[in-house]
């Protein structure tokens, strides 16, 4: 009887143990799906963050682009009016000497 109850306290101990390793092998197994998860939700959010900032320099790169023709066009206006400008000038100065020329001419003659 006594080896009855030993046999039975050993299979009982047995089936603790079985028990208590599954157990640990499916935490080691949760742990472990778990550290992929967490890796995988780390390696989207970069993939993520990559795309975004990516998505914001070509955004950025276009505004520049846009603000540069902008730029150069208002320069190329101005600089098309100060020529028109330095033209009528430069006409007046001449209008102005050539004029002066004449009356030099009839104070002379």
């Amino acid at each position: 009887m006594s080896i009855t109850i030993l046999k039975g306290i050993t299979e009982a101990e047995k089936k603790i143990e079985d028990t208590a390793e599954k157990s640990r092998k499916t935490a080691e197994q949760m742990i472990n799906n778990a550290e992929i998860s967490s890796n995988n939700s780390i390696e989207k959010k970069k993939k993520d963050i990559k795309e975004k900032n990516r998505e914001n320099i070509e955004k950025l790169k276009k505004q520049f682009e846009e603000k540069k023709k902008k730029n150069l066009e208002e320069a190329k206006k101005t600089a098309a009016d100060i020529k028109k400008n330095a033209d009528k000038e430069s006409k007046k100065a001449i209008d102005y000497v050539y004029a002066e020329f004449l009356k030099m001419i009839k104070e002379n003659a």
